[in-house]
């Protein structure tokens, strides 16, 4: 189940080690956004965080987006996330996002469904149209 993002709720999820390593680069930056930004978090029915997402308005109907997994969920939070990427593309947006380069963001990012655009150093950019 998705819902609002509620601040916090990125100390209640064990990330993954990609998601840390992204969100401690610049833990203050991150959690401004989540703050501000259209952010939502993905629970259980238990009520755990299971991952969040966050779309950053970089100019109209243009989105950046990233992601938080939790590491005993990790991508079993792709559905719901899928759902929303799938309603803002609905709602006429572009959606982006700048990952690291491996099969498993390739398959994630296909799933959501992406196109590869251009690297950015060692970085993928993918666009959702």
């Amino acid at each position: 189940m998705l819902r609002k993002y509620r601040d916090g709720d990125e100390r209640r999820i064990d990330m993954t080690d990609e998601s840390k390593e992204f969100f401690e680069k610049e833990r203050d930056y991150f959690h401004q956004h989540l703050l501000t930004d259209e952010s939502y978090t993905c629970i259980d029915s238990k009520g755990k965080v299971c991952g969040i997402m966050c779309f950053t308005l970089e100019r109209e109907k243009i989105y950046q987006g990233w992601i938080l997994f939790d590491r005993q969920r990790g991508y079993k939070v792709l559905r719901p996330f899928k759902k929303l990427v799938d309603l803002y593309k609905k709602n006429g947006n572009i959606g982006y996002t700048v990952s690291m380069i491996s099969e498993k963001q390739n398959k994630m990012h296909r799933f959501f469904g992406c196109e590869s655009k251009e690297k950015e150093g060692d970085k993928q950019v993918w666009v959702v149209l």
